[in-house]
């Protein structure tokens, strides 16, 4: 079982071998294969498996040559898969220089839109590259996993000849057991979480002065805390993030709700509507309700609506911030927020609900 991943988030933390351990069902000892994507300017160190081969890119001048271990390639069977996670040029181009090669199952995971990838690539001629590689793999692919309805739409568009499914991380065991832990447990403060990757920063920054003006208005005592999500952006508006840690030693009962951002630029639209933030699958596990801010367009406002998991807000003020969190930490909601968790722990998005997606899948 062999995963080819692209970049990994801004914690370290690599989330697409998180993402393919639950595909797979993969128990902590079982050994998974690691092919990590390189280029020539990595997006991160990150803290990698021990036992990983490294495939090179060199996409700087629109070529997207690729080099590999043939040995390696020889020794994937049938019985394996290879798991293409479309987060990164780098990852696009060697999975689709690699599954020319072999003969085990094509798996494709796309999670962004690909003019969301190519949002900061201003050369035509790298853009035609990555989306040729793309096309490419989504016709070969013989399974595919998207993170919105959205998404399956256009692969399908492209020509993919199975039937996308839409399959969005699912947050481990010991997290899901790690919230239920603070399950009817007071409070000790009032603070949002903003919690892995860090973006939409226009909009973090709406929310981070909104917090702080209800605090100098003695309307709230609520403020942001980030950890892992760290920027340039982020300073430059003030904000600190907190060393990353473990899911499992956040400061829960410091929280009221997760923040998840998303833009409202009429350009981002569309991103916002394709994909699906882990985040919100971890605030979940987290036992925390979600405060999405950003276009009700996006995937997260129609799923935190359809299942009761919080509030979304498109635009925020001191008095509309103060109001939202709240609600979010009222009796009323709190209860009806952990009957609808409850309801989703046995579903798609709870503990081993990926792998079980996956295995469906396959048959």
């Amino acid at each position: 079982m062999i995963g080819i991943l692209g970049s990994v988030d801004y914690t370290g933390k690599d989330v697409a071998a998180s993402y393919v351990r639950e595909l797979l069902a993969l128990q902590p000892e079982d050994e998974l294969r690691l092919i990590r994507v390189e280029s020539r300017s990595p997006h991160s160190a990150g803290e990698f498996e021990p036992d990983t081969v490294y495939v090179t890119i060199d996409s700087g001048d629109g070529s997207a040559s690729t080099e590999s271990d043939p040995d390696f390639v020889n020794e994937m069977t049938d019985d394996d898969f290879l798991v293409v996670v479309c987060n990164s040029v780098a990852g696009i181009h060697a999975g689709n220089a690699l599954s020319r090669y072999i003969s085990s199952s094509l798996v494709l995971v796309i999670w962004d839109d690909l003019d969301y990838i190519l949002r900061d690539e201003p050369r035509v001629s790298v853009r035609l590259e990555v989306q040729k590689a793309e096309l490419s793999l989504i016709r070969a692919a013989d399974s595919i996993l998207v993170m919105s309805s959205y998404m399956a739409e256009r692969c399908q568009r492209s020509g993919a000849k199975c039937d996308p499914v839409v399959a969005r991380y699912s947050a481990p065991e010991e997290v899901w057991g790690y919230g239920d832990s603070f399950v009817g447990t007071d409070k000790t403060s009032e603070d949002l979480l903003l919690a892995g990757s860090g973006y939409a920063w226009r909009e973090v920054n709406e929310m981070h002065v909104s917090l702080v003006a209800g605090r100098l208005r003695g309307s709230s005592n609520s403020k942001l805390e980030i950890y892992g999500a760290v920027s340039k952006a982020s300073s430059l508006i003030g904000l600190r993030a907190n060393d990353s840690v473990s899911p499992t030693k956040l400061p829960i009962d410091q929280f009221v709700a997760g923040y998840v951002p998303y833009w409202r630029d009429s350009k981002m639209v569309p991103f916002a509507r394709s994909a699906f933030p882990s985040k919100l699958s971890l605030y979940l596990a987290l036992g925390l309700p979600v405060l999405y801010h950003g276009p009700y367009e996006g995937s997260p406002s129609a799923y935190i609506k359809d299942h009761g998991l919080g509030s979304s807000i498109r635009r925020v003020s001191p008095r509309a911030a103060t109001r939202v969190l709240r609600m979010l930490s009222s009796t009323d909601f709190v209860a009806e927020f952990h009957e609808a968790r409850e309801l989703l722990r046995s579903s798609a998005i709870g503990p081993g609900g990926l792998g079980r997606v996956f295995a469906q899948q396959i048959g």
